[in-house]
């Protein structure tokens, strides 16, 4: 009863009431903001409103869970270190560490602030379903019955392992709330988003939601008997309005196709993800001990290409960017990981006798955890975060009688070497505020950048600039500063550009476009050749431009065609690309590749090779004009 006290008593405590309404409002937001990834607005929320609410939390609770101290204290020294790996790295533990952040709130919430449950599930899942209708508006204004949702995260695969989480905390909330207006409004959102599901089109997402469906049908089967009128009612109603809606999706001839696919494992999906996990086993083989650090995949993998087809960022699994960037201790955090979800669901199904929310967590997690083995679902803030949220509830639930932080003591009663633990940890956690509100700061400069690319190139510059006061750990910033004053104009300044490639490099030794700028900023064509030489041993295959830069410091015409055959080797682009190309990054290229075959057709005796070369320039020449006459067609209707 003490305790019911003291907890009563700190409900009305102005700062836990403070981080508790901060924490809701950055779980709503966090999903409306691209998903809680890169962007200014999607920073703001993540790294610096989320992280300080549950600085506010820490502070001002009276218990605390010893295991979140230990994370939290690992977490912030880990932050402390993150200059000396590349912006991915960094983003990426934000990312991740968003989790453990919604986790303080949510449990501060259930278990301090009880007056203000009552909000918790409708702004969850009205964010949830907020992001749901807009990608239903774009599916409307698309016009095709194809076109695959996305929602506010922009990738469909992502979007949907939102939705894996997000369905599952519908059924939860509807369960837990005892109005019967709410309750249904909840069963309606679980089956809208479900229904949303089905529309991302994403066939790994798929598997995993029938499998979803397969354990709770299950269950439902086994326990029936204990279910309570009200409950079944739910259940009926929930259960048919799925059933109908399936059918009804099935009626779409791309539902259909994508439906006679989902088991075919020689399509261009799966075939990636095969490329992409044996090269993440290949790095962890060529480094065991500590990996080649935190957001390194990106610039390693080249290096175990095999063709220009298969690019990515990441291996599209958990797992193994762990086993890859981390080597062994990614391969204990990973074990970690799974046994901790293990140890939780055996707690929460224990704690709760079996309950339907209890399995509806499990599967929610569970299905996250999957679906994430095959794709990049955490590198969204508005997925970690909602993982967090379901964690803390069900580590609630299993301990109904509001004692969550099992093993917590209350604040007066640590010892003195357990409160400077927490003072540091605090500590550090404000700092983690502080960087991350440097790197908003800095994201927002470069989102005006990257959606106005007409601006003149002053604004350019001065976006840039500011963004490195911002942050100047950012190699990519430096590399876009170096390529802007390192072209013959106006704001021409070599020396300058060199330095800030030598910076971008210091940074991230890996980053093959960098290297290849170097080569064409040095004034010795010879020298500049082996530096691009090295940028195309780190990258054979993603970076076409890179061959003809290669080829035009080459001293003689004998050589300069050899190289740009040596790129036609490693990247056979015969026709032009389209907006649908395998390599869409490359659209903008198409020009540089009329000039490649056009210049070839010079080089070239064979007077059949020369044909065939001035053709093929000649396509991507008219191709790129036809591009360029409808850029200005919508532009002078845009002035009209």
């Amino acid at each position: 009863m003490a305790d019911a006290g003291a907890t009563a008593a700190h409900d009305d405590q102005p700062g836990l009431n403070l981080a508790a309404t901060l924490v809701l409002i950055s779980l709503g937001f966090l999903p409306l903001m691209g998903g809680g990834y890169s962007s200014g607005g999607a920073f703001q929320v993540g790294f610096a409103l989320l992280p300080l609410a549950a600085a506010l939390a820490w502070w001002n609770c009276r218990r605390r869970p010893p295991a979140v101290v230990i994370i939290l204290l690992i977490y912030a020294v880990v932050v402390i270190l993150l200059p000396w790996w590349v912006q991915g790295g960094r983003e990426l533990w934000y990312y991740v560490f968003e989790l453990v952040f919604a986790w303080i709130g949510i449990w501060v919430i259930l278990t301090q602030v009880p007056r203000l449950t009552r909000w918790l599930w409708p702004v969850i899942i009205g964010g949830a379903v907020l992001a749901a209708v807009y990608g239903w508006i774009l599916w409307l204004v698309s016009g095709r019955l194809g076109y695959q949702l996305t929602g506010t995260f922009g990738l469909h695969n992502s979007f949907a392992g939102y939705l894996l989480l997000a369905w599952p905390a519908a059924l939860v909330a509807a369960l837990a709330t005892g109005e019967r207006v709410w309750r249904w409004a909840f069963a309606t959102a679980a089956v809208f988003l479900a229904a949303t599901l089905v529309l991302t089109y994403s066939r790994a997402s798929w598997l995993v939601f029938g499998l979803q469906l397969a354990v709770v049908g299950g269950w439902l089967i086994w326990r029936r008997s204990g279910l309570e009128p009200a409950t079944r009612r739910l259940l009926a109603g929930v259960g048919g309005a799925l059933l109908t809606g399936l059918v009804l999706l099935l009626l779409l001839p791309p539902v259909r196709e994508a439906l006679s696919r989902l088991l075919n494992f020689q399509g261009y999906s799966f075939q990636g993800r095969l490329r992409f996990w044996q090269a993440a086993l290949e790095i962890f083989r060529d480094h065991p001990w500590l990996g080649v650090g935190p957001g390194n995949f990106a610039f390693v993998y080249p290096q175990y290409q095999l063709d220009y087809v298969y690019y990515s960022v990441d291996p599209h699994c958990w797992i193994l960017q762990l086993l890859s960037e981390l080597g062994l201790v990614g391969a204990a955090i990973a074990l970690a990981c799974l046994a901790g979800w293990l140890l939780w669901t055996r707690r929460l199904l224990h704690g709760t006798g079996g309950s339907l929310s209890a399995m509806l967590l499990v599967v929610a997690v569970g299905g996250s955890l999957a679906h994430a083995a095959v794709d990049f679902d955490y590198t969204f803030g508005a997925t970690t975060a909602l993982l967090g949220v379901l964690l803390a509830y069900g580590t609630h639930l299993a301990a109904p009688e509001g004692n969550a932080a099992a093993g917590g003591h209350l604040a007066a009663q640590h010892p003195l070497w357990e409160r400077l633990a927490l003072s540091l940890t605090l500590a550090l956690l404000v700092l983690t505020i502080g960087v991350g509100e440097m790197l908003t700061l800095e994201r927002y400069q470069l989102d005006h950048l990257r959606d106005n690319p007409g601006m003149s190139l002053q604004l350019k510059l001065t976006l840039l600039d500011q963004a490195l006061q911002y942050n100047r750990f950012n190699h990519r910033t430096h590399y876009q500063l170096a390529s802007i004053i390192g072209n013959p104009g106006e704001f021409q300044d070599a020396d300058r550009a060199r330095e800030h490639v030598e910076r971008c490099l210091e940074l991230s030794p890996r980053y093959a476009p960098a290297w290849a700028l170097k080569g064409l900023l040095d004034k010795d064509h010879i020298e500049g050749s082996k530096f691009i030489e090295h940028a195309l041993e780190l990258d054979k295959y993603n970076h076409p431009e890179h061959y003809f830069y290669y080829a035009n410091l080459a001293g003689d015409d004998s050589t300069k065609r050899l190289r740009l055959l040596l790129g036609l080797e490693r990247i056979p682009i015969t026709e032009p690309i389209t907006p649908d190309h395998v390599r869409p990054t490359w659209y903008e290229l198409n020009p540089m590749w009329a000039q490649w075959y056009y210049e070839l057709a010079r080089l070239t005796d064979d007077p059949d090779q020369k044909k065939l070369y001035r053709a093929r320039g000649a396509a991507f020449q008219a191709y790129w004009e036809g591009v360029m006459r409808e850029r200005a067609g919508y532009s002078a209707q845009r002035v009209q």
